[in-house]
């Protein structure tokens, strides 16, 4: 009896520092087996029809400045998007929408119209990032990039206390990704760019409830190049909500206006930073 009291005190002490460790190998071998099945495990638990509204703050850093603002943000996956920044007296400052077809954006106060490409290029000339509006789209839903979802090959293994699922295209690694085994969310994403580089390290905090979905409500990107820039988007009260119009991520030009286009060549590259000095 002697001996079982001066064990039990070890013991315990085993059991409390191993935490949930046992839970976590028990998740691992069930839903974790694969990366093929982590990622689906992870598609099963967001679905979310319809698109994301609501009021969201966005800081952006970098060694040179700091700002915030607020914007309206209206998001459906795949690649459906638009933003209006939200001054604190007002009209709009800008209005971007994003569809299959077109990147349109509009700043009424210099009564300028820009159409190009929805591509991560030119969606950087006017947001302080640069990643496909695909793959932002899926970070805001706390899912992962298409480009990481369906590669062609993926590993999987366990990294620290998360399960990271690194994807290639072809013999090149394309990014990679870590999920949460107790609650089956992703934390973290990077994307890599061609040569590569780590493009965007994405970090996703705070899941809460939109409708009938769970989604983060901070994403923190981070960007190496051209310079090194951190985006923090904050999300207020968001909620999922039916799209009836398309129209809603199709600007309509204003009458009177003609439209600037993006992607008129090499030589006549339109550039619009972030503080909005149009040419």
């Amino acid at each position: 009896m002697r001996r079982w009291v001066l064990f039990f005190p070890i013991i315990l002490t085993i059991a409390l520092s191993t935490g949930c460790a046992p839970r976590k190998a028990l998740l691992l071998g069930e839903d974790f087996s694969s990366p093929g099945r982590a990622l689906a495990k992870l598609q099963e638990r967001n679905e979310a029809t319809g698109a994301l509204q609501g009021v969201s703050t966005l800081m952006a850093v970098t060694s040179e400045m700091r700002y915030t603002v607020k914007m309206a943000l209206f998001a459906e996956r795949p690649c459906f998007l638009r933003i209006e920044e939200m001054p604190l007296f007002g009209l709009p400052d800008l209005y971007l929408s994003a569809n299959r077809r077109q990147l349109k954006v509009f700043f009424p106060k210099e009564g300028k119209f820009y159409v190009g490409k929805p591509t991560g290029r030119n969606l950087s000339k006017f947001l302080p990032w640069g990643v496909e509006v695909e793959d932002f789209l899926a970070l805001l839903f706390g899912m992962p990039p298409p480009r990481i979802a369906g590669a062609e090959r993926t590993e999987g293994r366990v990294d620290d206390d998360l399960y990271r699922v690194d994807a290639f295209g072809g013999d090149r690694k394309i990014g990679s990704l870590w999920i949460d085994p107790l609650d089956h969310r992703l934390v973290r994403t990077e994307i890599l760019s061609e040569k590569g580089d780590v493009l965007c390290d994405a970090r996703l905090d705070s899941y809460g409830p939109a409708g009938d979905a769970i989604i983060p409500t901070e994403l923190t990107l981070n960007f190496l190049r051209p310079q090194k820039t951190e985006v923090i988007i904050r999300h207020g009260s968001m909620e999922i909500v039916p799209v009836e119009d398309d129209d809603l991520f199709d600007l309509e030009i204003p009458s009177g206006i003609t439209p600037l286009q993006l992607d008129p060549g090499p030589r006549e590259e339109i550039r619009v930073d972030p503080g909005h000095e149009t040419p």
